[in-house]
């Protein structure tokens, strides 16, 4: 598939990954990524209607010189952003392509259906300890999670996450899968708060994320 054909993309994971993310669609599209002024990378906790507002704003500028990229990574987005972009989704200005990075679960569905989705590669480190976390019975998940939680490592915990998630989504048609796609979602926005309890996080994740062997 060739994402030029196209001018609006999601991508499901981690917020942290949009530098990775433009880079992908920098290739893509056959972009100069070097001090490019059309080139827009924005990161938000919460994307509101008025930052909705502010990107539909930019969008509809002038380019400096050819095509315009926005990526856009959200932890998580409200009902009334997404409606105030759907239409900058359907019908961009020339040359614009606008790419959302959120967690599985963020979009309401008028806005998902406007989206060609396109994969991240699993890094190593979310791949060892996911496949092994999602393989595992209750007890050796335990014992994983104990890992985790002596290194207090958040970031530990944010990778299992996006690593199940990239895991689980081989198989997304089956109910209990989007269940747990849903609830990965959901624990994910419980970690970026602002005193989280990893290992109740984690535990939550051992009961409801399916057995893969």
């Amino acid at each position: 598939m060739s994402l030029s054909q196209h001018h609006a993309y999601v991508a499901y994971g981690s917020p942290m990954r949009s530098k990775e993310l433009a880079a992908l669609l920098v290739r893509e599209l056959g972009l100069s990524a070097a001090h490019n002024p059309d080139i827009h990378v924005r990161q938000f906790e919460n994307l509101g209607v008025d930052d909705a507002r502010e990107l539909t704003a930019l969008a509809s500028l002038s380019s400096a010189g050819g095509k315009k990229l926005f990526v856009i990574a959200a932890q998580s987005l409200t009902r009334e952003a997404q409606n105030a972009l759907l239409k900058t989704l359907e019908e961009p200005t020339a040359d614009t392509h606008f790419a959302l990075l959120v967690p599985h679960g963020t979009l309401i569905a008028t806005v998902r259906s406007r989206l060609v989705a396109i994969a991240l590669p699993t890094k190593k480190s979310e791949k060892g300890l996911a496949e092994e976390f999602i393989a595992a019975a209750p007890a050796a998940r335990s014992k994983l999670i104990s890992k985790v939680v002596e290194d207090k490592e958040k970031h530990a915990a944010r990778e299992l996450i996006d690593g199940l998630e990239s895991l689980l989504r081989k198989d997304i048609k089956k109910a209990p899968i989007r269940h747990a796609l849903t609830e990965l979602s959901q624990m994910r926005s419980y970690l970026m708060g602002p005193s989280p309890s990893v290992k109740m996080i984690l535990e939550h994740l051992a009961l409801v994320v399916p057995v893969q062997k």
